[in-house]
């Protein structure tokens, strides 16, 4: 690790505060791996990735090959290291359709068999936040009507669940966590959206169900529906995942005119469905006009009450593109990733992390790839391109449209425990590129007086954690002359340095000596000793006290002992005593002679 050297040199009475003058380096980092090892999914209309945060500042991932039809999940560190992998198989023709993550860490997957005219098959597999298994579930729908595209969700009241249209109608299953066991299940009949369904928590607790151009609030309390709301569709409607943050409902929407760019808009609701507006066009450049594998399905909100969109575009290679909008959806930044090559490279799914970062799953070449971006436009980047990208006008117009009658009933379907076939996996790392910021080792010296401390930060204006030679833990602590050499370790970010203190006694302090005149050995705590007090150590200590008629009372060499008033232990008299005191100073130059009186009083 580089070594660069601070000194400090500081005198100040009492305690002194110690800074570093140097300007902190930003610690969010930034990476962009590629696993060389892992396939992705390249077939069919929904791409098989997912990518949830960890209650740690990392992430997890699951890929599904879907040659093999084998699922690899592997949790990354806030870092960019592996902690662990997994592969899974023995399964049928599936596709990855939901991945959860709960607040121990927990991470729950889930697998769809569907099809029209067949029979479908939901898998869910949950793992703690080691990797171990803890439950494998299959929920049976057999009777050859199909079971579409399912989204999974995290209830208000920490129930999984998850539904989609079957049977022609809008079903919805709730899982018990601990067990994977139904909990619950109901079907809306009468409903008139069309497309994927997608869930979402409201403020007050209902589930949020979306399907199209329909938006219908099911209390989980009574169990019925409080309100339904329609709205006209178009483009992409059906293929997004909304988002509910700062009181609105927001997705991003295809354009009906702009086929050829992919164009999109955000379109804005409030929490009861109702339309609020949406944002001018934005040319999403992607690489055809099909809007089902590429348009972005997922809209992140962000710390500063803004939005975050991963996406793929042609700009003019295949390139992961992150968009990031203002709270009204207006464009504050885009910037593309990618090396200068020509490999084919797409965005799939995000995640918001601890940090405030987004991390992003893709594909590169054939392969699975991982990136971790900083939100903070000054962070730097590796050799990628910033572009921006202008709004065209709007002309959409959302109208409400009648909403239907809906029922709600009960339903059940079975559910069975099942066995996979799983083992470890090594994921095999490409370092695409990497910003992980450096610190230079620090070494910062002292001269202090014998009663002066230092209060010293080893990471002065970073989040860091610190750990000293001797075992303090912390990274501010007060240092004293006799402490000599203190060396900390400190871990910022994803970087560590050394921060070395060296604390010397100044030998030129002025030395003060207070003798008091009268003292009282009255056991009150108070004044109960005569004896010499002094800012210094005093080196050749020698005190006696003679009594009036010229007898020695009392000899001491120790300059921390005082007189405490007795004579062979019995108290001596009230009166005027006399004390001859000799002593040098800590600097032990030259030799101090005191000659003076002492009164006692009980």
């Amino acid at each position: 690790m580089p070594s660069r050297k601070f000194l400090f040199s500081l005198v100040l009475s009492n305690l002194l505060v110690f800074i570093i003058s140097e300007t902190a380096i930003s610690q969010n980092n930034y990476f962009h791996y590629r696993f060389a090892n892992l396939e992705p999914n390249t077939d069919g209309l929904f791409k098989s990735f997912k990518i949830e945060a960890t209650p740690d500042g990392g992430f997890v991932i699951v890929n599904l090959e879907r040659q093999t039809y084998t699922i690899a999940v592997a949790k990354i560190d806030a870092c960019g290291e592996v902690e662990w992998a997994k592969r899974y198989s023995n399964f049928p023709n599936i596709l990855l359709s939901g991945l959860l993550v709960d607040a121990e860490g927990n991470v729950s997957m889930f697998f769809q068999l569907f099809g029209l005219s067949v029979s479908s098959y939901v898998y869910a597999i949950k793992l703690d936040w080691m990797g171990n298994t803890l439950w494998q579930k299959r929920y049976v729908f057999e009777d050859g009507t199909g079971f579409s595209k399912a989204d999974f969700h995290e209830t208000s009241d920490g129930r999984y669940c998850f539904g989609a249209y079957y049977i022609n109608q809008l079903h919805t299953f709730f899982l018990d966590p601990s067990t994977g066991d139904i909990d619950d299940a109901f079907r809306v009949i009468g409903s008139g959206g069309t497309g994927n369904s997608f869930y979402g928590n409201l403020p007050n607790g209902n589930l949020l169900i979306r399907r199209g151009g329909e938006w219908i609030s099911y209390n989980l309390v009574t169990e019925s529906v409080d309100w339904t709301q329609r709205f006209n569709q178009f483009g992409a409607w059906r293929h997004a995942k909304q988002t509910i943050a700062d009181g609105r409902m927001v997705f991003p929407m295809l354009s009906p005119n702009g086929s050829v760019e992919n164009r999109f808009v955000l379109a804005y609701f409030d929490t009861d469905g109702k339309y609020l507006f949406s944002t001018d066009e934005i040319a999403g450049n992607q690489h055809t006009s099909s809007n089902h594998p590429h348009f972005p399905y997922k809209l992140t909100a962000i710390a500063d009450k803004g939005f975050a969109l991963a996406t793929t575009q042609q700009v003019p290679e295949h390139q992961i593109t992150l968009l990031v909008f203002d709270s009204l959806g207006r464009q504050v930044q885009t910037r593309h990733f990618h090396p200068k090559t020509n490999a084919f490279r797409m965005a799939h799914d995000q995640a918001l992390l601890n940090d405030g970062s987004l991390a992003i799953v893709g594909e590169s070449d054939g392969r699975v790839e991982v990136l971790k971006i900083p939100l903070d436009k000054a962070v730097g980047f590796c050799e990628n391109d910033t572009v921006s990208i202008p709004p065209y006008p709007s002309n959409i117009t959302i109208e409400s449209l009648p909403s239907m009658p809906i029922q709600v009933e009960k339903v059940q379907i079975p559910v069975e425990d099942i066995q996979t076939t799983e083992e470890e996996i090594e994921l095999k790392v490409e370092n695409i590129c990497s910003t992980a910021p450096v610190f230079p080792d620090l070494e910062s010296s002292f001269q202090l007086c014998w009663n002066d401390s230092v209060l010293v930060s080893a990471a002065q204006g970073l989040t860091a954690t610190c750990t000293w030679d001797d075992g303090y833990e912390g990274c501010e602590r007060v240092l004293y002359p006799g402490d000599g050499s203190k060396t900390a370790s400190v871990w910022v970010d994803c970087a560590s340095f050394s921060h070395h203190f060296l604390i010397e006694e100044k030998t030129d302090c002025h030395c003060s000596v207070y003798l008091p005149t009268v003292f009282s050995p009255n056991a009150d705590g108070i004044n109960d000793t005569f004896q010499p007090l002094s800012n210094c150590p005093l080196i050749n200590f020698d005190l006696k006290v003679f009594d009036r008629w010229g007898e020695l009372v009392y000899h001491s060499t120790d300059a921390g002992m005082g007189w405490d008033g007795t004579v062979r232990g019995l108290s001596a008299q009230n009166g005027v005593y006399v004390f001859l005191l000799k002593y040098q100073p800590n600097n032990g130059l030259v030799e101090v002679v005191e000659k003076g009186e002492v009164s006692l009083l009980r």
